[in-house]
């Protein structure tokens, strides 16, 4: 076998099963890769972990390591000397001379490699890598900088032999020649060319690798191998220009590769079939990158065309064909283009999957060759095509797994997973060598439990198609994506030190792929005996590049161990969330957290309703309308009191030197040292839990959620101790009363920053890298920043300085820290610092999927571009798939973007709406079905961010309380940016509020309107999310010019009787006509208003107005029989009950389910509804037996289309059963109940109100029928729960505080418990009701009673007066 082995066999990932130790005298340079894989495998077992970054290769390559090239392939810079020094033991062995190697690489001991810049000594020759690769690649003479850029050593690391081959022509005699030749070739080129090099061999492996479209990417590939020639050719001269423009060649070439690289990826997995079957022509975006190439090329050679030396002449010469090659156009190949015509002529993809010879014809066209089978067609068509829940899966091997062994479950138990998981993925099919070393990668506990936490983000006893997708891409094999889950993911390897940063993981970050296992040092995993247990851990994961802050995360952890919360107090950049991150994984790792860790994001959080919906969403609860902070502390005190892991146990971590303790902890610049604070005296209990709050300066600066945050924050820390809170903020939260300790997070050591700058921009010096950092402030964020920008020539030192030198403006200080990510970003391309605006306009983390709907392009597009930018540091890695703007970072590419076109924030809210209305549409279809209602409500609660902005945008410029007028600033003003994140708006027309337009957007109201479905509304109320919609409908009204006076002047009377059936009784299939558009735009807005106003327990008169007027709008637009027109009937109808007017309101709900029945029929989740609704109208009007009817009629219907589990049929479940009772039959009562609360705690949980209300009605009904022993432990249940959901003074906690003081009235002997229940029952009313109230004196009557009953005299004056002087 030749030197480097093609790679068609590693298509899905998976490295050669076979492998042998090298015969016994061999030479190196002669071994074959799976005797260098058995060579490898006799290594000391701490160098396995690198297996996957530098096999397979061949002897050959072996040979010729350098350390600078194990460290380009993610070494670390001791254990590469290790590996070199193991390599040339094994060539003494051999008994070989060995190649010829410059002084320093031979001996481990000699040469080195600090911070990534190469020794000058350590290059390799050019005949060096000639001989290697069997072949003659000459360069004339190759220089590498070293110091500063803009002052360049040439150092010689070749002959000036005259050049007989190209890279081109290596090409053209074997693939696997010229790979090895770039490989060997990239570290000798100028910083930093040999990322550039490092992304040509990815793309050529991938081109290895691919399944289909090979004439198109092998001519891709001929075209990149041609730019690197002229990149080679010239690098000395494009070095040499002033201002130096290699760096900036370099940096356009990494950009176009990432792009290639990105469309390349589509055809090396198997979900290019289904693409190319079904989807359209890729021509322009081939075309696109081909020309971009071709551009560059046309750049470089303008730049050196005014040197005539005749060195330059002659290397032009040598450089023409890959000149002539650059220059000429590209014609673009169909891969598909026949197959897709023969599925046309064969009657469709159905027509096709069920005929096997039509199968088989088609694949042939495809030419995909034997790698893949009619099978592997079949089931990826079929999985494509089957609209089930795996469609949601991204990896085309998962996705058929799923379909195959679950079908229509959208989540499973983990030990049903992994029974099934990988070993039936041979069904799929796929190669067994796949699943063998899944098998054998995934087969102890240990490794499993990894997967889990890192793929876990809800239910931590089920794995769902949702995780599933978020954790694996399509485009990239499973053995990897999995292999980086488990080996450098910080979830399955916590942070137990601070992670070193160097060359080869800034590389790695800076190229957008993930890092490799060795890559970083990387703490390690605890050992353990046995698998650990599975517990919630959402820590986002460390960057590569977090250092300096070792002795600082100590401290943080000592204090939260040994004494209680903490807060980080900094400015925007210093890296408080990267310190949280760090000590949080510190935590888990010595088991200290013992019950997991959360991860609460209050970017944006401008309400106290979306900072609870935050912290529901963290804790998996289901946000109510108002007051679910009560449930939040419950489930927090849950958390807390789960049995610890057996992983866990009391860690008693020192504080090292320097830590909290000796003033560096203070609550308002007092030193804790003998301030009282208990939390200092005493050890709090042991730690649980730990919550990280994040970015909690946006609600702090925020009236509406201030005092709230504080109080919620306030009571975990009083009343759940065990739980230790880790919040990070930009301002203090004033909470030293509360024991919340406030530390301030400064800059890093100027050693560790200059560290940091030489581990990413490899050519400076160290003096110069100190320089780099002192006019960064050492700040992190910038530290990153304007390093990459440096790396890529955007920058130069002479920038630095003259920013530097300007320090003050006009004698005030300067942001320093928005300043110079200002000129950062002012240093990307127009069309970067676009894209970074538009990004901006995401509230958290996004995908590709997102930012190519922002972006208006494809996800394999966008995943280049956001390469890029993460190359520069603009966007960071969250997690999985997903991507982050820092706060400082979208705040200044938001300014930025307004300033280079005012237009383009307006423009990319609306495309963030349309995006955002899509998902709502897909996730309430979603939730009105069987299986998937769950799936709905959990992907929505993880856009619970986006769902926010959503309202935010909608709501824009209009205040709680509007009355008709835009509440934005005065004219000339610039709107003060939400959370940071929004530049200058336009200003809005001049004149009065009470005349002003509503702010300008690019999105259509009407459109927005139409999308406000009653799908969408029985989702939000699901979700508490019903309420905040209240604004973005007034909003929504005045932008579509709806005033009282704009009601259809002839509307029919209210109770009519129903017209004649019309016609067309379903909607109608294409747009509206135009004068429609607008009164069907306000009816839908006035709908969903009316059901807020409904659900809110208040203005229910104006919710009957509302729903009136939608109602008579859709009547005259759209007839009687539209379903529009029905369902707004059927709110009015449901207004009018709520108003007592039980008999207008069932002439209504009679009128709705007569119309239903004709629509929809009887088996439809509407009808059912409908059913439940007249049921209750006839229920409150004493008509018991008819009720039930009805109620049974709606149970059935329910269990029919939603299913047994699902909240609607446990709702019918618990009316059925309050209509029997009501009718005076306990026992059949009580049994339904009991089913009714199990369904409830199983599907919505034990501490949902709903729940509780159905279980608060069991023990009325056991109670009712004189069972006091049974009633007593189930009211009991009630009121402990009430009282941690609803809080002490909620007037359902009084109402359960009055029932068991009842039942215990009733218990001989217990009439002392009773009467002091019913003393805090009067208490309560006395705080909240007041003495004169009628419930507060039948209280007060009760505890006669009960004290009478006693012997003791009673005299309610007296007893009133000594109950108030106990509140007082």
């Amino acid at each position: 076998m030749g030197c480097g082995a093609s790679r068609q066999e590693y298509i899905s990932g998976s490295r050669e099963p076979l492998e042998r130790l090298p015969p016994e005298g061999k030479p190196l340079e002669e071994w074959e890769a799976q005797e260098v894989s058995g060579w490898f495998s006799s290594l000391v077992p701490d160098l396995q972990k690198y297996r996957s970054s530098l096999l397979p290769d061949e002897g050959c390559i072996v040979a010729q390591w350098t350390e600078q090239h194990l460290i380009s392939r993610g070494v670390s810079g001791h254990d590469a000397m290790r590996l070199i020094t193991y390599r040339n033991k094994a060539m003494s062995r051999a008994k070989q001379p060995g190649p010829t190697a410059a002084p320093g690489l031979a001996s481990p001991t000699s040469g080195s490699v600090v911070l990534g810049i190469p020794d000058p000594s350590a290059a390799p020759t050019i005949s060096t890598i000639a001989s290697t690769a069997t072949a003659h690649l000459v360069v004339q003479t190759t220089q590498r900088t070293v110091g500063n850029s803009n002052q360049q050593q040439p150092v010689d690391v070749g002959s000036t032999n005259t050049r007989r081959d190209s890279l081109m022509a290596l090409l053209a005699k074997g693939v696997k020649l010229a790979r090895n030749c770039i490989r060997t070739l990239g570290p000798s080129l100028p910083f930093p060319g040999a990322e550039a090099a490092n992304l040509v061999v990815m793309f050529l492996d991938l081109v290895d690798g691919a399944i289909a479209n090979h004439a198109n990417l092998m001519e891709l590939r001929q075209r990149a191998v041609a730019f690197l020639d002229i990149l080679v050719a010239y690098q000395e001269e494009l070095s040499n220009l002033r201002p130096p423009r290699y760096k900036g060649v370099v940096d356009d070439f990494q950009e176009l590769l990432q792009g290639i690289i990105a469309y390349t990826r589509i055809y090396c997995e198997r979900n290019c079939i289904t693409r190319l079957l079904t989807g359209g022509s890729d021509q322009e975006q081939y075309q696109a990158l081909v020309a971009s190439l071709g551009a560059l090329s046309q750049q470089v050679m303008m730049l050196v065309a005014a040197d005539s030396n005749a060195r330059l002449q002659q290397l032009q010469r040598t450089v023409d064909e890959a000149t002539r090659l650059l220059a000429q156009t590209a014609e673009y190949q169909d891969p598909a283009a026949a197959a897709r015509a023969l599925v046309a002529e064969l009657g469709g993809l159905d027509s096709v999957l069920a005929d096997e010879d039509k199968l088989r014809r088609v694949k042939l066209q495809l030419d995909v060759g034997s790698q893949v089978t009619i099978k592997v067609v079949e089931s990826l068509l079929l999985s494509h095509l089957d609209q089930g829940p795996q469609r949601l899966i991204r990896h085309p091997d998962l996705r058929v797994f799923w379909m195959k062994q679950y079908a229509s479950i959208t989540e499973v138990p983990w030990f049903d997973f992994w029974e099934q998981f990988p070993e039936q993925l041979k069904e799929n099919p796929v190669e067994l060598a796949l699943v063998s070393e899944l098998s054998n990668m995934l087969g102890d506990g240990r490794a499993r439990t990894a997967f889990q936490l890192a793929v876990e983000r809800g239910n931590k006893d089920c794995i769902s198609v949702w995780e599933l997708k978020l954790a694996f891409s399509g485009d990239e094999g499973l053995l990897p994506q999995v292999e980086r889950l488990l080996t450098s993911s910080p979830k399955s390897k916590p942070v137990a030190g601070a992670t070193k940063v160097g060359t080869a993981a800034a590389s790695a970050e800076r190229q957008g792929a993930p890092l490799a296992a060795g890559a970083v040092q990387a703490p390690t995993v605890m050992p353990l005996s046995s698998p650990a247990p599975v517990v919630r851990c959402q820590l986002p994961p460390l960057v590569s590049n977090y250092t300096g802050r070792e002795d600082e995360a100590a401290a943080v952890v000592s204090h939260l161990v040994n004494h209680g919360s903490i807060a980080l107090l900094a400015p925007g950049g210093m890296g408080k969330s990267c310190l949280a991150i760090d000590v949080g994984w510190r935590l888990m790792n010595s088991g200290a957290a013992a019950a997991g860790a959360l991860w609460v994001d209050l970017r944006e959080a401008s309400s106290l309703a979306e900072v609870e919906a935050r912290f529901c969403a963290s804790l998996g609860l289901q946000a109510e309308k108002q007051d679910n902070a009560p449930r939040i502390l419950a489930a927090l005190k849950a958390a807390a009191a789960a049995p610890a892991s057996s992983t866990a146990a009391e860690s008693n971590v020192s504080p090292p030197d320097g830590a909290l303790g000796s003033g560096q902890a203070h609550m308002h610049g007092v030193d804790l040292a003998g301030s009282g604070y208990p939390g200092m005296a005493s050890r709090p209990p042991p730690m649980q839990v730990l919550v990280v709050v994040d970015n909690a300066e946006d609600a702090l600066l925020h009236p509406g959620a201030a005092e709230s945050v504080r109080g919620l924050l306030s009571k975990v820390l009083r009343e759940a101790p065990s739980v230790r809170m880790l919040i990070t903020s930009r301002v203090t939260l004033g909470m030293c009363s509360a024991g919340l300790t406030e530390r301030p997070v400064g800059a890093i050591a100027a050693d560790a920053a200059t560290l940091l700058i030489r581990s990413v921009a490899a050519d400076l010096t160290e003096a110069e890298a100190a320089s780099v950092a002192d006019a960064c402030k050492c700040v992190p964020l910038l530290l990153c920043l304007v390093a990459e920008a440096l790396v890529a020539g955007r920058l130069t030192l002479e920038d630095l300085d003259k920013l530097q030198a300007r320090g003050t403006a006009g004698g005030e200080p300067v942001d320093a820290t928005g300043s110079t990510v200002r000129l950062v970003l002012s240093s990307l391309k127009r069309q970067h610092q676009q894209a970074a605006a538009q990004l901006a306009v995401f509230p958290s983390a996004f995908d590709d999927e997102a930012a190519a709907a922002i972006w208006g392009n494809t996800p394999p597009q966008a995943r280049a571009l956001l390469a890029v930018l993460h190359r520069y540091s603009v966007v960071q890695r969250s997690s999985g798939q997903h991507y982050l703007m820092h706060m400082v970072v979208r705040r200044q590419s938001a300014e930025q973007g307004h300033r280079i076109d005012p237009g383009l924030q307006l423009n990319v809210e609306g495309r963030f709406v349309n995006w955002m209305l899509g998902l709502l549409r897909e996730w309430s279809v979603m939730y009105h079905t069987v299986k998937e209602w769950r799936l709905a409500m959990t992907m929505a609660r993880d856009h619970q961010a986006d769902v926010s902005k959503l309202f935010q945008l909608l709501a824009s410029g209009f205040e709680e309380g509007f009355s008709g007028s835009w509440k934005g600033p005065a004219a000339g003003e610039v709107a003060p940016a939400q959370g940071g994140t929004s530049g200058p708006r336009p200003s809005p027309p001049n004149g009065s509020n009470s005349s002003r337009s509503p702010p300008p957007c690019c999105w259509d109201p009407a459109v927005v309107a139409s999308e406000l479905t009653d799908n969408l509304r029985q989702m939000f109320e699901g979700l508490g999310l019903l309420g905040r919609m209240e604004t973005p409908c007034l909003a929504l009204l005045k932008r579509l010019g709806a005033e009282p006076q704009l009601l259809p002047p002839q509307a029919p009377a209210a109770g009519s009787a129903p017209p004649a059936p019309l016609q067309h009784m379903q909607p109608a299939a294409g747009p509206q006509p135009q004068e429609l558009q607008q009164p069907l735009a306000v009816a839908s807005v006035l709908y969903m208003r009316a059901w807020v106003r409904v659900r809110g327990g208040r203005m229910y008169k104006e919710a009957e107005e509302d729903a009136r007027r939608s109602w008579e709008l859709r009547h005259a637009a759209l007839g009687p029989e539209h379903p529009d027109t029905v369902i707004s009937l059927y709110i009015l109808a449901a207004a009018l009950g709520y108003l007592r007017r039980y008999s207008e309101a069932e002439v209504f709900n009679r009128q709705v389910l007569d119309l239903q029945l004709r629509l929809l029929g009887e088996l439809h989740s509407d009808t059912a509804y409908s059913i439940n609704g007249l049921a209750v109208c006839v229920d409150k009007q004493g008509r018991f037996t008819e009720a039930e009817e009805m109620y049974k009629r709606a149970l059935n219907i329910r269990r029919q289309v939603l299913g047994e589990r699902h909240p609607c049929t446990a709702g019918s479940l618990n009316n059925l059963a309050g209509s029997i009772y009501g009718q005076g039959r306990r026992a059949e009562a009580e049994e339904l109940y009991r089913q009714a609360l199990e369904l409830r705690r199983q599907v919505i949980g034990e501490e949902h109100p709903d729940t509780i209300a159905t279980l608060a009605n069991l023990s009325s009904c056991t109670f009712d029928q004189g069972r006091y022993d049974e009633a007593e432990p189930l009211l009991r249940q009630t009121l402990e729960l009430r009282r941690r959901v609803l809080g002490e003074d909620h007037p359902d906690t009084v109402q359960s505080l009055t029932s068991l003081a009842a039942c215990l009235d009733g218990l001989e002997g217990r009439e002392a418990e009773a009467e002091a229940l019913h003393r805090q029952a009067v208490r309560i009313s006395l705080s909240t009701l007041g003495r004169t109230h009628p419930t507060t004196r039948s209280r007060l009557v009760r505890l006669g009673n009960c004290m009478e009953v006693q012997g003791a005299a009673f005299n309610a004056e007296a007893v009133l007066a000594e109950l108030e002087g106990s509140m007082n």
